[in-house]
């Protein structure tokens, strides 16, 4: 009942597909388990979080009364994802199904992340109040508010390098900043021929790419991030997230069963390296998908079935198709999975909390550990050389095939990269098409960029446009010249980040467009930076891609 998506699905016409669903899945969840985190003490901030926020939702005025300098936030967690978080083709079993189920169900309630918010709120619910009916959405956020608070980046034609850059720049959405838990789900799309096509022009294995880019995306994740605490000035706040990574890649981008466990592999050695916890969707259905390759409760529905047209039924075909969107069964099962290692790493946690000292990473002097009470040593012969010391601090050396155990210890601790506190967003303008409901709003893009808009002579602003559901500002004309002026920046900027899309067709052909930046201070006259970024519109393939480029400049002061 706690996975019944009540405002949808009033009746919960789709009750047996579920507890199905929960017959199958629930005796294979530990299957899912992977790797754990390496650094409980960002569990434990985690769960000290929730404690609090527990209180307040019981007893708002004991709440302020046992902490009455500390936010009563609930636990973010912020879910990343391609065009299988937005919900491609989650909702096609409504047609499959028949049409008398008369439900509303759009994509973006259709997707495990929403349906994560779903569960977790009934649980909360189960939680505070075992005796009443549950409630779901906004009577449930009115009457009893979020322990966990689910939010969700997901746009089609994205991976794990677009996921880097939002995170690098602090591009994410208001609702999701100070993000606790992190889930990385761009595994399928990482995966994808497109993404493949990138790696080969830069002359990269699928491995190699899929490795390089992974690698990227941890390290601006769980780069050590501590800062003065607010509410308790005498204390260091490390604010890095729990980093989780969501393996739901089945196929069919690649044919040959090794190389669809590619992703996987490096993964797992990255997982190895940094301390980073991993999910397995796939480990989990991996048995049931290869033991019928036509069943489609966990897999694409597509792999044998042609369906230009979504108004008439599938043609079944004896040749598979590229497909890589699952439908509902992969995003109910997929919530659970979540919930089910969120809750295992919890419990793991609490299991060893009496025995982790600092954490559990320090290697503690014995006296002063929980050990010197249980089992006092005895002292008749000296410590035995060679014991280790601390592990440095930051992160380890970047993973390459240069890195050797002769020297990582002398690299690890003359890196420079070390903690650094962020407390302030990075970039002090910023806009991703697709990056959440309001960076969709038509109007308060127009507003946004507006306020910054120079006029130039017998010039226009770009257009605002929207193309098969992606938003974005397209030239009037060839020639047309559209500029934007950032006065007073806060702070020095030396990098600026283009997000654009690639497409095909005629009305893409050739299309190019030509971006430069020019700086003043105190009234100069502006003083180009660096040479234009030339960017082409159109591609070979028959689809619509977001990329990004980067100019980096000598820094702008601030002010400027």
């Amino acid at each position: 009942q706690a996975s019944q998506l009540s405002t949808n699905d009033v009746k919960f016409k789709f009750f047996d597909f579920t507890a199905e669903l929960l017959q199958l899945i629930s005796i294979k969840l530990p299957h899912s388990t992977g790797f754990l985190p390496r650094d409980w003490n960002i569990v434990r901030g985690i769960l000290e979080k929730a404690e609090r926020r527990l209180l307040y939702l019981k007893d708002p005025q004991q709440y302020s009364t046992v902490y009455p300098r500390e936010p009563a936030d609930p636990v973010k967690i912020v879910v990343l994802g391609g065009s299988i978080l937005v919900g491609r083709n989650c909702r096609k079993l409504l047609r499959d199904m028949g049409k008398n189920l008369n439900m509303r169900l759009p994509n973006k309630e259709c997707t495990h992340s929403f349906r994560l918010q779903v569960f977790l709120d009934q649980m909360t619910s189960l939680l505070l109040h075992p005796d009443k009916p549950l409630l779901v959405g906004e009577p449930l956020r009115r009457e009893l508010g979020n322990l966990f608070l689910v939010s969700k980046i997901a746009m089609g034609g994205t991976n794990t390098a677009v996921g880097n850059q939002i995170f690098k720049y602090d591009l994410i959405p208001e609702e999701a900043q100070g993000a606790d838990i992190v889930l990385n789900a761009y595994a399928t799309n990482d995966m994808h021929v497109l993404t493949m096509q990138d790696f080969q022009a830069e002359q990269k294995t699928l491995r190699e790419g899929v490795f390089d880019m992974i690698q990227d995306f941890v390290r601006t994740i769980m780069q050590p991030n501590s800062c003065q605490d607010k509410n308790h000035p005498e204390f260091q706040v490390d604010r890095r997230p729990l980093l989780l990574h969501l393996d739901d890649y089945v196929g069919n981008e690649q044919r040959e069963i090794l190389q669809t466990m590619e992703l996987s592999q490096s993964v797992g050695t990255l997982a190895q390296y940094y301390g980073f916890a991993t999910i397995s969707y796939a480990n989990i259905v991996r048995e049931w998908v290869y033991g019928d390759t036509h069943e489609s409760w966990f897999s694409p529905e597509g792999w044998w079935a042609i369906q230009p047209d979504m108004r008439r039924a599938a043609t079944k075909t004896t040749t598979m198709q590229r497909e890589i969107h699952p439908g509902m069964g992969f995003h109910i099962a997929t919530s659970w999975i979540v919930a089910y290692n969120l809750l295992h790493i919890a419990t793991t946690y609490c299991s060893m909390e009496q025995y982790l000292d600092s954490g559990g990473n320090d290697l503690v002097d014995y006296e002063k550990s929980w050990a010197s009470n249980l089992i006092p040593l005895t002292k008749e012969l000296a410590q035995a050389p060679g014991r280790p010391h601390s592990v440095p601090s930051g992160l380890p050396p970047r993973l390459n095939s240069t890195l050797l155990l002769d020297d990582i210890s002398e690299r690890w601790l003359n890196q420079t990269d070390g903690s650094v506190c962020r407390d302030t967003r990075r970039c002090p303008f910023s806009w991703v098409s697709g990056l959440s409901l309001q960076q969709n709003d038509k109007t308060w893009i127009l507003d946004y960029f507006a306020a910054r808009t120079m006029k130039v002579p017998n010039q226009k602003p770009w257009e605002l446009v929207d193309e098969g559901g992606k938003i974005g500002f397209m030239a009037q004309g060839v020639g047309n010249r559209w500029a934007l002026e950032f006065l007073n920046l806060p702070r020095p900027i030396q990098t600026v980040s283009i997000f654009y899309l690639r497409s095909y067709g005629d009305k893409w052909q050739d299309s190019r467009a030509s971006i430069s930046l020019s700086a003043k201070t105190n009234g100069e006259q502006w003083m180009p930076l660096g040479e234009s970024l030339e960017l082409l519109g159109s591609h070979s393939k028959n689809t619509s891609e977001m990329y990004s480029k980067e100019l980096d400049f000598l820094p702008v002061l601030a002010g400027g």
